[in-house]
């Protein structure tokens, strides 16, 4: 169920069916991506498709967490669901190459999973994936190691309710509250949106390139978090992977 509602409605259930006949037309897709935590498949948008031949034609000549000394960042992105964590590493070179130097799912529960196990349970596999990530750093052929300069983790997935009927807000989610823990230097909790319109400039928020920072405590959080035009990171990803120039490469 939503986070909040409004007065006017007598139910979460029909704040959530609010949200379905809202959003531009998009409403259907919004409350199965986001309220349902769904994987769906959206014909219209993402027009470039990567057919699996082109995912094999892309495969590069390093291991997996390995990179070339050329290296000029290292960017990872987290998506957290209520028993999995999904996770891809990217590494860009100075040739302007993209390289996908790490994928994997990991487990951290079942379908018995509570709200509340599962909220401690993701936060205790983040501080854990943190200390693998310190312990296995990427490697060039000269032997130096690389550091992750950004990881955005999806706040997406919330335990809306625990088993008490209580109302739960964004403040009390494992994924600020491990940013938190780390500083906000280099990890910061982020939320695909679409549709996705920028917001008017601020104080307490800094707008990017199809994206914006939202600065400080707010009503639902209480630490920066990064918003993003999902539509356009998800087809400049695959975009990537069709460049003929400077292709983007896999493990």
């Amino acid at each position: 169920m939503p986070v909040s509602r409004s007065p006017h409605e007598l139910s979460p259930l029909q704040h959530y069916f609010n949200h379905w006949a809202d959003k531009d037309g998009n409403g259907e897709a919004y409350c199965r991506a986001e309220l349902d935590n769904e994987i769906i498949e959206d014909q219209h948008r993402l027009k470039v498709r990567i057919s699996p031949y082109r995912m094999m034609e892309c495969v590069g000549n390093l291991g997996r967490d390995q990179v070339d000394s050329s290296t000029l960042a290292i960017v990872r992105g987290i998506d957290i669901r209520k028993t999995e964590i999904h996770l891809c590493e990217m590494a860009e070179e100075q040739n302007a190459t993209h390289v996908i130097i790490d994928y994997d799912v990991k487990s951290h529960g079942t379908s018995e999973t509570t709200v509340q196990q599962s909220e401690q349970l993701i936060l205790d596999h983040l501080r854990r994936l943190d200390s693998e990530w310190q312990a296995n750093r990427p490697v060039d052929e000269n032997g130096t190691f690389h550091s992750c300069d950004l990881t955005l983790i999806d706040k997406g997935w919330v335990g809306y309710w625990n088993e008490e009927g209580e109302l739960k807000t964004w403040a009390s989610q494992p994924v600020e509250k491990f940013c938190m823990e780390k500083g906000l230097r280099r990890f910061l909790p982020a939320k695909g949106h679409s549709p996705y319109r920028s917001p008017v400039p601020g104080d307490d928020v800094i707008i990017g390139d199809h994206w914006h920072m939202h600065r400080g405590e707010g009503k639902e959080r209480r630490c920066t978090e990064v918003i993003l035009d999902a539509d356009h990171w998800h087809l400049l990803v695959e975009e990537l992977f069709m460049h003929q120039q400077f292709p983007a490469r896999c493990f």
